[in-house]
């Protein structure tokens, strides 16, 4: 299968992965995505991020309002299909956005 489309220079998914080193690593699909993906698309993507938007190019704050549960884009689930609450928890509860990642001056909290 291949990437590519709309200015994007078409590549082979399946040969960038069987060419990456580090496959076995816990975390290894993020390491991919930003050692190998991240630098092909970086400046032709356009991203939603209510927390870091001031890092990275082309990104957008979020066009809805996060609930009041903090639950977001990318959540991760148990078995159970329960929200692992540690990731709410320790990184976005209780800390607001910065002003320029609010699509609205008064969503502190995204």
């Amino acid at each position: 299968q291949e990437a590519g489309g709309a200015g994007f220079e078409k590549v082979s998914m399946a040969q960038l992965v069987s060419e990456y080193w580090n496959k076995d690593s816990y975390g290894a699909d993020l390491t991919f995505l930003g050692d190998v993906i991240w630098p092909l698309v970086k400046t032709k993507q356009i991203s939603h991020d209510a927390y870091t938007c001031e890092r990275f190019p082309h990104a957008r704050p979020f066009p809805t309002k996060r609930g009041l549960d903090y639950q977001h884009v990318g959540q991760v689930y148990d078995a159970n299909d329960e929200a692992r609450q540690s990731d709410i928890d320790g990184f976005i509860r209780g800390i607001p956005t910065p002003e320029r990642c609010r699509r609205r001056p008064e969503w502190a909290y995204g």
